[in-house]
């Protein structure tokens, strides 16, 4: 019976020795908190970075802030559609309805069946604050393209003409 927990104390320490040798051998790539090596690897993990700031940035109120750090995002990602999205929300917190518009239609042009995005823009084209694009046809348009899908009817021709 003693042999049975001296061979199984044995064991035990040889497991352990072999976990604290692989830790140590293990790159930075699986070290929590530390940046990969691996490029592609090290291309996301900077924008998650990047991107949990942003949101914290515009959580706290700090628009400007999150812009600049969603624009670090989209130049990893120029696809990432909540980035997008974020960016034009904090574009509208500033007054930059210009700028919200613009990248509202750059989300849209890549999701053209984003419902918030189509949403957000008829908001933006239907402004009247100082400084907003306001175009009513373009929000009608907007509008229509967020609610045809939910209703299951197909948009009239008048509503698909492109958005200037």
């Amino acid at each position: 019976m003693r042999k049975y927990w001296i061979a199984l104390a044995v064991c035990f320490l040889l497991a352990l020795a072999a976990i604290t040798v692989r830790s140590r051998l293990v790159s930075s790539e699986d070290s929590p908190g530390q940046p990969p090596s691996n490029p592609e690897r090290q291309r996301l993990f900077s924008f998650w970075q990047e991107y949990g700031a942003a949101t914290r940035l515009r959580a706290q109120g700090d628009f400007e802030g999150a812009q600049a750090a969603y624009l670090r995002c989209i130049q990893v990602d120029s696809r990432h559609e909540d980035s997008l999205f974020y960016l034009a929300a904090s574009y509208e917190e500033t007054g930059d309805y210009q700028a919200a518009a613009e990248t509202y239609r750059k989300l849209l042009a890549i999701n053209p069946s984003s419902g918030r995005g189509w949403s957000q823009l008829a908001n933006v084209l239907s402004s009247l604050a100082p400084g907003a694009p306001t175009d009513f046809a373009g929000a009608r348009q907007a509008i229509a393209r967020t609610i045809a899908p939910a209703i299951g009817s197909p948009l009239p021709a008048s509503y698909t003409t492109p958005l200037g």
